[in-house]
This record gives structure tokens, sequence and C-alpha cells, in this order.
């Protein structure tokens, strides 16, 4: 669990101890280089929590409106202007370069790849058309060897 205090654009760490006051503090760009690895290892630590807790259930995809900041950020990528009828993200998506089972609205199911970048989509199936649920792969079978009946 991280305590983190706002106070005077300084930080209090965990000790309670201000940051500034820390050996490790670097007090030309104000920057703390402890406080900012306990906040990776945080960050850590929820993205492993959050893929746990996708492991075994169905993730619909969701879809929404881009808003103004992001339809200029991927104009500036793709090097021409999104229309606004064409600006929606993708939310609730698996990480990048992630195999994992998919569910298309036509109902068949098949094991994918993942990736975003300058977009997103699958590495067999394609743009994200059609596709509305992803599901973690299962973990390998540990059991024993296979029985004879």
């Amino acid at each position: 669990m991280i305590f983190i205090e706002e106070g005077n654009c300084e930080t209090r760490n965990m000790s309670g101890e201000w940051c500034t006051d820390c050996k490790e503090y670097d007090h030309a760009r104000h920057f703390c280089p402890r406080f900012d690895r306990v906040i990776a290892e945080a960050v850590a630590e929820v993205r492993e929590n959050a893929k746990e807790e996708r492991s075994g259930k169905w993730n619909v995809i969701k879809k929404r409106p881009m808003d103004e900041e992001e339809r200029q950020d991927w104009s500036e990528r793709l090097g021409y202007d999104i229309e606004y009828d064409d600006a929606f993200i993708y939310t609730n998506l698996p990480d990048n370069g992630d195999a994992v089972l998919i569910c298309t609205s036509w109902g068949s199911v098949s094991i994918d790849t993942f990736y975003d970048d300058d977009g997103c989509y699958f590495e067999d199936t394609g743009d994200m058309d059609g596709i509305v649920a992803w599901m973690p792969l299962p973990k390998p079978y540990k059991g024993g060897e296979r029985s004879e009946e």
C-alpha cells in the first residue's frame, strides 16, 4: 500500500518523511528516484492484479467516442484528419502482444494475438470489426500423465 500526501509541491514517502529531505532527491530537477521506484512498483502490482482479475472471464470490448485531443493526436500519427463520424476508441483490451481467446459477433471463438501500435488489431483476424470479447488463455495443464480407461 502506498501513502502519498501532496503538500507544497512535495510528496511524503511511506515513512512519512518529505522526499526533499531524502539523500536521493535531485533538487535541480525536483525529482525523487526512490518515490519514482515506489510508484513504478505500485503500477506493476495493479497491472498484475488486473490481469489475475480478468483471467478466466470474457472481457467485453467497449467502444467510446474519441475526444478532440485524442482525435488530433491520431490525426498527427496517421498523417491525415480523422472525421468525427469515424473517431472512436476501443477500451477494455488485452495488453499489447498478448495471445488471447477472442469471440466474434457471429459466435466463433479462436486464439489470436492483440497489437496496439498505430491502431488496435488482432494478428490473424485483422481489425476490430466483429470482435466483441476476449479472454486470457488458460494456464497450461500441470497434472500427471493421461490415464487410459
